[in-house]
């Protein structure tokens, strides 16, 4: 049987496309034990990421399709329809996938792999020629669906920034607009970055620490830890509100104006191995093979459950 992946873009930009599909695609075509193929419409199993149309449209072709899931669209008809529809369901998070349960019980878990990102080397700029204690916030605008979430979740902190006078903020994301009604609430000095992936490693480790408040919504607490582990990776401190992804890591607050007095430490660098690359690429071959109705290479005699209902 032939595997084909079907990610939502390639474009390395796109961070959920980045993590989750051509990652592990990229990892599972050097390890040789599962052959990849891209967009391959022959494929015997499809590999669907983040588009529902799609797997309805597979499943017309009597593929077995497997659906990755890193959001939660639960309210939306067609992805509740695709969740129904998919053969199997891979969920980002714990959250998630008991959310979806509901509507398909052949479900895994397979957490993010931290994003490679963090160790891109191209320079950004020098050292900092102040006084200040600059932190960083970082990642997508928001979503066009939710009122919160993303950017804007930075203003649910505005007064606890605005008390200090030796804090400066620097946002790096995809809309200088948002950034510019943001920084308008803020009394601290704010800074504009544009998210570029060649020089965003070193733009994160020039930083004192990164700040991550998310606004508490059913939406929000089905995120994934890939924020708080892309700053771990890189040696950089984590400041985060309490949502369920991040509480492994030790970095959470409810009390953000002490969080941000400091001292900031990093967090331990060992928390970060069961995210590595070679530990979610070992997870999917091992879904895959099974998916083939295979065992995976070494798993001896462990008897083969393709469709099993299973959380892993």
């Amino acid at each position: 049987m032939t595997v084909a992946f079907f990610p939502a873009s390639r474009d390395l930009s796109h961070a959920s496309s980045r993590i989750r599909a051509l990652s592990v695609g990229k990892w599972l075509s050097e390890s040789g034990d599962v052959p990849i193929s891209w967009n391959d419409p022959h494929a015997d199993v499809a590999v669907v990421f983040k588009r529902p149309e799609l797997v309805e449209r597979m499943k017309l072709g009597r593929k077995r399709v497997i659906f990755d899931i890193s959001d939660d669209y639960t309210w939306s008809d067609e992805h509740r329809k695709a969740y129904r529809s998919a053969d199997i369901i891979v969920a980002g998070t714990m959250v998630l996938a008991q959310r979806v349960r509901v509507h398909n019980d052949k479900i895994v878990h397979i957490p993010d792999c931290i994003d490679p990102v963090s160790s891109a080397k191209a320079k950004w700029r020098g050292p900092w020629q102040d006084n200040f204690r600059h932190i960083l916030w970082f990642g997508c605008w928001g979503s066009k669906h939710h009122d919160t979430g993303g950017m804007r979740d930075i203003l649910s902190i505005k007064d606890e920034l605005n008390s200090f006078d030796d804090l400066a903020l620097t946002i790096c994301s995809n809309s200088r607009e948002l950034f510019q009604r943001v920084s308008g609430e803020l009394s601290i000095p704010t800074a504009y970055e544009e998210w570029d992936r060649n020089t965003f490693g070193s733009l994160l480790r020039r930083h004192h620490a990164v700040i991550i408040p998310v606004v508490d919504t059913p939406y929000t607490r089905a995120k994934s830890h890939n924020r708080v582990t892309t700053a771990i990776a890189a040696g950089v401190p984590v400041i985060a509100s309490n949502m369920p992804a991040y509480l492994p890591f030790g970095v959470t607050t409810t009390d953000w104006r002490e969080a941000l007095a400091g001292p900031w430490k990093t967090a331990d660098a060992q928390l970060l191995e069961p995210y590595a690359i070679d530990w979610i690429g070992e997870k999917w071959k091992d879904l895959l093979c099974r998916a083939e109705g295979r065992h995976a290479p070494g798993e001896g005699q462990r008897e083969a459950t393709p469709a099993a209902p299973i959380v892993v």
